[in-house]
């Protein structure tokens, strides 16, 4: 199975520049996250989260939107 391919926000990728986060470990949290929640705010987006133990276990959470639809 094909896995789909990621795109970031400029938010997403601000965030990621400023906390220095490796991209593995967002990939890993996104296909494979220890627990998924709705966000109560955003319809259609969960937050997936997962520990990295590579980082002293601390919780990441990645806000998923699945299909977005792109604006100009």
């Amino acid at each position: 199975m094909e896995e789909k391919r990621l795109a970031y926000s400029a938010h997403a990728r601000d965030a990621i520049r400023e906390r220095e986060l490796e991209s593995t470990w967002i990939v890993r949290t996104i296909r494979k996250p220890e627990w998924i929640m709705p966000d109560p705010r955003r319809p259609g987006v969960e937050r997936r989260y997962r520990a990295i133990p590579e980082h002293g276990d601390r919780v990441l959470l990645v806000a998923v939107m699945k299909n977005p639809t792109k604006s100009a």
